[in-house]
């Protein structure tokens, strides 16, 4: 059955209202999933976005990253696996601005 995880918890729903991700090409159509897709997307502040998609874009298992809802992650969950990951102080997308 296919699934929709979401890491955020009710404060990051109201802040990290925008979604960056893609189908995990790794993950997808799998045996242990029933070859479903899968896809994975993390949850991060609208200010964010930007860095968080470049971030994304520079994952090899994650095709056509882009910037999604919340309601598509919904809709793709129907026939698909999602996962919403949180992007907080700490995340490694965001990390990359002190280098």
């Amino acid at each position: 059955m296919p699934f929709l995880k979401d890491d955020r918890k009710i404060d990051n729903e109201r802040t990290h209202t925008t979604l960056v991700g893609g189908k995990d090409a790794f993950l997808s159509h799998w045996a242990c999933n029933n070859r479903r897709a899968s896809y994975a997307f993390w949850a991060c502040r609208p200010d964010d976005a930007d860095i968080v998609l470049d971030w994304v874009r520079g994952r090899s298992d994650i095709k056509c990253a882009r910037i999604r809802e919340t309601a598509a992650a919904k809709r793709l969950a129907k026939t698909n696996d999602v996962h919403i990951y949180v992007v907080d102080s700490s995340h490694p997308a965001l990390n990359r601005l002190d280098d």
